[in-house]
């Protein structure tokens, strides 16, 4: 399993090669995708994506997953690690953005109201939970402590992959690239 910006994915191929019968499939699949999503990486419906071990970002061996697991070099595969991870949750909120594009070009006003709904809600948790003022960074969360872990890593940087990030906040995120 590997998390990933699969929503975008999907409309990059369109915007090439639009073919209703491949995003309808599409559109059904990564619904499916979506709600397991939901269901087994944010069961307690906070809007933020949890990872369970380093190898499914793309970031292993990193101090962001050390900060909720000292043991998660050694642990490898295992799911003993817990990260509401901030570049799996952006994820998450482009994936309902997609998915409110797909269904209103794919006629589906109700179920188009539903995704912009759950994109709004994670980018709401993005925002309230994941960024932090004051280190003028996002971060991200431990499930266990409900508290922003303060590792900077560039996934850190992957808000601005979206349209939630204020000028103030580019602002700050910049310094931290700017700063010898």
């Amino acid at each position: 399993f590997y998390h990933a910006n699969w929503g975008d994915a999907v409309l990059g191929v369109d915007a090439v090669h639009p073919e209703p019968k491949y995003l309808s499939e599409c559109y059904d699949r990564l619904g499916r995708y979506a709600e397991w999503l939901s269901t087994q990486r944010d069961p307690d419906r906070s809007g933020m994506c949890i990872v369970i071990n380093h190898f499914e970002t793309g970031q292993e061996y990193m101090s962001r997953y050390q900060a909720v697991n000292p043991r998660a070099d050694e642990d490898g595969w295992k799911d003993t690690t817990r990260l509401q991870a901030i570049d799996a949750t952006v994820y998450v909120y482009l994936l309902h953005q997609a998915m409110a594009r797909l269904a209103t070009r794919l006629g589906h006003a109700d179920q188009a109201k539903d995704w912009a709904s759950r994109a709004a809600f994670v980018g709401k948790a993005i925002q309230e939970r994941m960024w932090d003022e004051q280190g003028g960074m996002y971060s991200d969360v431990d499930p266990a402590t409900g508290k922003r872990t303060g590792v900077k890593a560039a996934v850190c940087f992957y808000p601005l992959m979206t349209d939630l990030v204020s000028e103030a906040q580019v602002d700050a995120m910049l310094k931290h690239l700017t700063d010898p």
